[in-house]
């Protein structure tokens, strides 16, 4: 597909041809890569997969910041559209993570009380803080055109919608443990860690934003409490308190960052402006 399009881009866009012709590169190179790993033992395939996807990420980011033509991406609201349509699809692992997890404690009678149950509602409530935060603040808006800020914003959704998939499969762990507690060390990590680290993505992602110059005072302490809320994550999960309350507090971060973020908007009158 790609040798497809540099062949056009030859004949039709010229000045898209070496960036198309670096994907067909990277492309060839990277089968090559995981058709080898196929006859490696399991750990080290997943350190092979693992330096693939850094070689790729550091690759656009290189790329994006020294080519003429940037990553060959115009920002366009249909390309705001994917991103966000791809956001949407992940944030469905967090409601299969409370489904899941919901089933597997229901085979027990244990898991038929309202503790394990109200323990459910608030992981899928972390999902829905999730939800409000990405497409309140960054969603439905255009990333600035300059190669940097462009890639920032590209790159800035793997650790995003990653985040969103870790907290999806802690949550299965989650439910399992209501009972307990104290929640297990790794899920409380796991949990904490994915809303920290997506909090901390999405300020590389509303940076790169046009809205961020033109809606300065709105966006710079955005910054500042996407990154306070990252941290009150991370004391959240060391202090390991029972599941339910893990989850009550997790769902406090991100709803604190998200009234946050609403006053601020309501502030300088642009509240729902895409």
């Amino acid at each position: 597909m790609w040798y497809t399009v540099w062949r056009q881009d030859r004949r039709d866009h010229p000045e898209f041809a070496a960036a198309a012709g670096g994907y067909v590169v990277g492309m060839g190179v990277s089968v090559a890569v995981i058709l080898a790993s196929a006859f490696l033992p399991a750990t080290p395939r997943l350190v092979v997969w693992a330096g693939l996807g850094v070689a790729w990420i550091v690759g656009i980011v290189l790329v994006a910041r020294s080519s003429r033509v940037g990553l060959g991406l115009t920002p366009t609201d249909s390309l705001v559209e994917r991103f966000a349509l791809f956001t949407i699809i992940v944030l469905g692992e967090v409601i299969l993570g409370v489904v899941a997890g919901l089933s597997a404690a229901g085979l027990s009678v244990a898991g038929r009380d309202a503790k394990t149950i109200v323990t459910g509602m608030l992981a899928l409530w972390m999902g829905f803080g999730f939800w409000w935060i990405y497409f309140d603040l960054v969603g439905r808006r255009l990333p600035r055109a300059d190669g940097g800020a462009l890639s920032n914003w590209v790159m800035s959704h793997l650790p995003v919608t990653g985040s969103i998939t870790a907290a999806g499969a802690g949550m299965v762990s989650l439910i399992g443990h209501a009972h307990d507690a104290t929640a297990p060390a790794g899920t409380s990590w796991l949990l904490a860690g994915a809303v920290a680290t997506g909090l901390v993505a999405l300020v590389l992602t509303e940076q790169a934003l046009v809205d961020a110059e033109r809606l300065f005072l709105v966006f710079h302490p955005l910054g500042l409490a996407l990154s306070a809320g990252a941290a009150a994550a991370l004391l959240v999960g060391w202090l390991r308190p029972a599941p339910w309350l893990l989850a009550l507090l997790l769902v406090a971060v991100l709803s604190a960052v998200w009234f946050f973020a609403v006053s601020r908007f309501l502030r300088a009158d642009a509240w729902g402006q895409p």
